[in-house]
């Protein structure tokens, strides 16, 4: 895979899209987020429980969407990280905001992907390298879901990320 590169993405926005995520269990958590939508633009946080896809419990990252009365542009904070994440991470970053999470050119990239699911509400998968964690060696698929508390507005984005060397 190409260094400090994206290497492909697509925008889920109709659940037959969804045979294009090529791992089976980001294909089901698509699927459990698409029951739990119900026709929503998405589901509320308290609609998913962690414990119905304890196999990648791991992999699983929440973050809530920041936003600014004087400012369009949006920011992010963990508030979960997958013990597998970490891992591979070689940190914990709950707590912290996009930019102490993400590092160097490929996060000005991966920053686009993660404003575009809190303001459309799309659903996005990609396969991309782990350079942003300077392991050229690793590479991950990711699927980035919107969560909506009032059915209108993102407030939050729940991910899984399944990383393979």
């Amino acid at each position: 895979m190409a260094q400090n590169k994206i290497n492909y993405s697509i925008w889920i926005s109709d659940p037959e899209d969804a045979e294009a995520i090529a791992h089976a269990d980001l294909r089901a958590l698509y699927g459990y987020w698409q029951d739990k939508r119900a026709g929503r633009l998405a589901p509320t946080r308290a609609d998913i429980d962690p414990l119905d896809f304890p196999g990648i419990l791991p992999n699983i990252f929440l973050l809530k969407v920041l936003r600014r009365k004087d400012s369009p542009e949006l920011d992010f904070q963990a508030s979960l990280m997958g013990t597998r994440l970490v891992q591979h991470m070689g940190r914990d970053d709950t707590g912290k905001g996009f930019a102490e999470i993400f590092r160097g050119a490929p996060a000005v990239t991966m920053k686009v992907f993660y404003d575009r699911v809190a303001q459309t509400g799309e659903v996005c998968y990609s396969q991309l390298d782990a350079s942003w964690m300077d392991k050229k060696y690793l590479f991950y698929e990711r699927l980035l879901l919107p969560l909506s508390d009032d059915g209108v507005t993102v407030n939050r984005l729940i991910g899984c990320s399944l990383f393979h060397r």
